[in-house]
Order: C-alpha cells, then sequence, then structure tokens
C-alpha cells in the first residue's frame, strides 16, 4: 500500500467527516439500509478521486443495496460537499465495502478452530498416555 502525503490525509478525514454527517442529517434514501459507517477516505495522489471505504452491518442483500444506493446518490454528495468545503476541486467519490470486520470475524474463527484442534489433541494425547500407564500397572517399570 502506498503511503499518503500529510495533505491527503488530511483531506480524506476532513471528506470522511463531512460525508458522515451528510449521511445522517441530509440523505434520506430508502435505499441505504442498516447502520452505515465510514471507516476511512483515500484520496488519490492528484487529488482528483477518493476512494470513501464503508462498514455496513446488517444482511447481505441490505449491504449490497446500501452500497449501490452510495454509488447513485454520490453526485448529490459530491455536490454537498462542493457547498461545505472551501476547496478548489473536490475528488470525485468511490465507494468500496470495508472488509475489515469481515475478515478479523474470519481470522478469529481459524483462529478458534485451530485453539479448539490443538486442546482435543492434547486431551486424546493425555488419555494414550494414562491407559499406557494403567497398563503397565504399579511401579511403571
Amino acid at each position: 500500500m502506498v503511503m499518503q502525503t500529510e495533505r491527503q490525509r488530511r483531506l480524506g478525514e476532513l471528506v470522511r467527516a463531512e460525508i458522515s454527517d451528510i449521511l445522517l442529517r441530509e440523505v434520506r434514501d430508502p435505499g441505504l439500509r442498516g447502520l452505515v459507517t465510514i471507516t476511512d477516505v483515500r484520496v488519490a495522489a492528484d487529488l482528483s478521486s477518493a476512494l470513501v471505504y464503508v462498514s455496513i452491518y446488517g444482511a447481505e442483500e441490505d449491504a449490497k443495496a446500501t452500497l449501490e444506493a452510495l454509488t447513485r446518490i454520490g453526485p448529490f454528495i459530491h455536490a454537498l460537499l462542493r457547498d461545505r468545503l472551501d476547496l478548489r476541486r473536490i475528488p470525485t467519490l468511490l465507494f468500496r465495502r470495508d472488509q475489515t470486520a469481515a475478515r478479523a470475524q474470519r481470522i478469529e474463527e481459524t483462529l478458534r478452530h485451530l485453539h479448539e484442534a490443538d486442546a482435543q489433541r492434547l486431551a486424546e494425547r493425555a488419555s494414550e498416555e494414562a491407559e499406557e500407564q494403567d497398563q503397565e500397572g504399579p511401579g511403571g517399570d
């Protein structure tokens, strides 16, 4: 991943905060379903476009509908940003679903399964050792 300049980072944070406020206060679209959070905005080096990462809490079909609605109302949000921000040029908005939470959940599930498998192997090994000691009888030699 390419490091962002301080200017890109500041602009991304400003755009993220404004889009969050716009979605909360000014957008009434029935296509927006579930809980929508703007998690990050990555502005291109030439400041012409911005990837807007959204986390959508809800059913998968609601998440898809919400992402489609955000793409559809993107020009409206862009126009509101132009009115709100004192910038020469407002980046074109490209909405993407933030998969970080889903990836983290898959990793946690994998680690849990590995932990359970290790615990089961240890229990089986302990059981086998106990059986061997029982077969050897008292004194163990």
